[in-house]
């Protein structure tokens, strides 16, 4: 979605915000606690949609640093230690903690308090409360237990010291406000152009409510089948988004995000500020199995080859020249070979970009720059730079990931309407395509009709086949692509970490400063903590309450 000429007088507000947002601080503000701020919450709710997803911080960390290496999609930082051989290191696994509670939670959890009792704007409440949920999802499905009722209010009832929620109750409490969000959305309301998701469109809002309800309750398929069955089938009825024209995104500037400057995309900051590669893992996942099978037109979309020199990193990582073809090309001709073999990646669980799988140095024309000798490292697939400029929206939530888990829920013989579970996935697959014109200057793919109309659902695969197509297309959704691989096990990867045998992470350890300042509800907390590390260890092998085994 397109800015609109309010955001930067947002942003130069931004400090007075996070000047009063620091929990670690609440004891030294000499302010008045029973009204500390009139913050309007439009300008909050803004504030908030740029930040969850603007932030350069939170996705180097939890991104770039744990999820793409762990998932075995991309690696070669040294920051993705903790991902790819599954280290731990504070500052990376309690980056989301230390930026989201003081800031982005702060803020909403205002931004809902400051807008409850006004007649005038049940509205921009509503969408206030689901933007809450959306931002306190992120952090519960990491961490598991977490403050949640008593977050954020340390200047409303000058409580310092939340208590940890059990994940139950939190998502318990995520269905009621969803339903009474969806409720309470009204177009003959109050008016919200100025919001980044939808500029008030309020059916599109009301579509997002269900859709987060379904994607909330396809989580408890293991832990509370009949609960997941329940809420999916009443967020369906209700209806959830029906093509890509509702998906939830947000288009950013021309900016590069940092800890405090939001108004760039912040994956995308993150991607072009580190030196990585596409997983051979991943890559497979693309490949056809088979060469006389249609290919997948996301090879192409998702992943290019480039000649790094003599760009450098950040917004000149574009001025490279593309070279997938003349790459290509090269393998292709040798003897033996056939048309993908020089769709090369890195191997998982290197943190950074060796010689693996071994390549050699080849000689091809560079566009631009004559005959040249392309090393190992710029043979490899990286992400399109399209998929990384700085003005590219975030996708929060995709209609592709809704018709995927309507199919999953057709396939368990759920209430999810008219279509079978193929046609479901066969939608889910085709959008995930689709969608790759929201980005400014997206190739047109080829073969699309060919590729959608190949993929059906095996009988006795049929989990495994939908949900390896949820890892493929919540591909620049790293949080939420985590969350989806551990609720259903698929695709099955193979672990890297070290020592080998090491299982694979399954939630993000607590922060240590909340042993020292919240000690006692951390300790409450640890001790509901459960898996292969043994009951009441705050592990990162450990796992939340819905990850059951």
């Amino acid at each position: 979605m397109r800015f609109n000429k309010y955001l930067t007088l947002l942003f130069c507000a931004a400090g007075i915000i996070l000047g009063m947002a620091s929990c670690n601080k609440f004891k030294d503000i000499n302010k008045d606690p029973i009204n500390p701020t009139n913050m309007d919450p439009l300008k909050q709710l803004l504030y908030s949609q740029m930040n969850f997803s603007g932030s350069r911080t939170v996705y180097l960390r939890s991104g770039m640093g744990i999820i793409f290496p762990l998932l075995q999609q991309m690696s070669g930082t040294n920051t993705g230690a903790s991902g790819s051989r599954y280290e731990y290191s504070e500052s990376v696994y309690s980056a989301l903690w230390s930026s989201d509670f003081p800031d982005l939670i702060k803020n909403l959890v205002d931004a809902v308090e400051n807008s409850r009792d006004d007649a005038n704007r049940t509205n921009l409440h509503a969408m206030c409360r689901i933007m809450k949920v959306i931002a306190f999802s992120r952090l519960t499905d990491l961490y598991g237990d977490i403050p949640y009722s008593e977050a954020g209010k340390g200047y409303i009832d000058l409580n310092v010291h939340p208590k940890y929620d059990k994940q139950e109750d939190i998502y318990n409490d995520f269905f009621k406000e969803l339903k009474e969000s969806y409720t309470m959305l009204d177009a003959s309301k109050d008016k919200v152009p100025t919001e980044q998701y939808f500029h008030g469109d309020i059916g599109k809002w009301k579509k997002l409510a269900n859709s987060l309800r379904l994607r909330f309750a396809m989580r408890l398929v293991k832990v509370n089948p009949e609960k997941a069955r329940a809420e999916a089938e009443a967020a369906i009825a209700d209806g959830v988004m029906e093509s890509n024209a509702d998906i939830c995104s947000v288009k950013y500037e021309n900016i590069e995000s940092s800890g405090t400057e939001f108004r760039g995309n912040g994956l995308s900051v993150a991607m072009t500020s580190t030196i990585y590669r596409i997983n051979t893992t991943f890559l497979n996942y693309l490949k056809p199995a088979d060469l006389a099978d249609p290919v997948d037109p996301r090879l192409s979309g998702y992943t290019r080859s480039y000649y790094s020199q003599p760009a450098g990193s950040g917004n000149k990582m574009f001025l490279r020249p593309d070279i997938t073809q003349e790459v290509d090309a090269y393998y292709a001709a040798l003897p033996g070979n056939n048309a993908y073999s020089g769709v090369v990646g890195l191997n998982p669980g290197n943190t950074s970009i060796t010689n693996s799988p071994a390549l050699t140095a080849i000689s091809i024309n560079v566009p631009g720059v004559g005959t040249t000798n392309i090393i190992h490292q710029d043979q490899r697939r990286q992400v399109a730079n399209y998929l990384t400029y700085w003005t590219a929206p975030f996708l929060v939530m995709t209609y592709s990931e809704v018709s995927l888990l309507m199919a999953e829920a057709k396939f368990r013989g759920w209430n999810a309407g008219a279509n079978s579970a193929e046609e479901l996935y066969q939608n889910g697959i085709r959008a995930s395509i689709d969608q790759l014109q929201l980005f400014d200057n997206a190739p047109v793919l080829s073969g699309i009709d060919e590729f959608v109309t190949s993929k059906t659902l095996v009988p006795g695969n049929e989990l495994q086949a939908i949900n390896t197509e949820l890892y493929i297309s919540l591909f620049l959704n790293p949080q939420e692509a985590f969350a989806n691989w551990r609720r259903s096990g698929y695709p099955e990867l193979i672990p890297t970490g070290t020592p080998p045998g090491r299982p694979m992470i399954r939630r993000f350890q607590y922060p240590l400063n909340e042993q020292d300042q919240n000690n006692s509800n951390y300790k409450e907390a640890i001790a509901r903590i459960n898996g292969v590390e043994g009951a009441g260890k705050d592990s990162f092998l450990n796992r939340v309450w819905w990850d059951k085994e």
